[in-house]
């Protein structure tokens, strides 16, 4: 349980991709129904296979809607420069937040920090809205 729902979590290494360097069809067709409605909110592991070819348009405010500015109030104060941004994380690593009274876009997220981790009293966490409806 997380955030009082059932999730599955799941940790896959794609071996045969990275030993032959040719695309595993078997991975990729049980990646697909892992992130499909079929599993609900099923997620992946941060560190592991799937980024970003089965997480494009990640929405990390839609899949931890209770944590995820918090987490990125967090990165924003130990990682301000994103060293450990990787690849994969150009995509998936983005908050974003609207002034809790006008709503207004919010363009640095980190004034929506403070110590305790994100001010719900100031702004509102978002989904993001450079990606299409119903993007994988």
């Amino acid at each position: 349980m997380a955030n009082g729902e059932h999730v599955l979590y799941f940790n896959l290494e794609d071996h045969v991709s990275y030993a032959t360097h040719r695309t595993n069809d078997d991975f990729q067709a049980v990646m697909s129904v892992l992130r499909s409605p079929v599993c609900g909110s099923a997620r992946m592991h941060w560190g592991k296979a799937g980024w970003p070819m089965h997480a494009k348009c990640f929405d990390g405010a839609q899949e931890y809607p209770s944590t995820w500015c918090d987490f990125g109030c967090a990165v924003n104060q130990l990682d301000p420069k994103g060293k450990f941004r990787s690849e994969a994380g150009r995509d998936i690593w983005q908050w974003n937040a609207v002034e809790s009274g006008s709503g207004r876009a919010v363009s640095d997220f980190g004034t929506c920090c403070n110590s305790a981790g994100f001010d719900y009293g100031k702004c509102r966490c978002v989904s993001r809205s450079d990606c299409s409806p119903g993007a994988p």
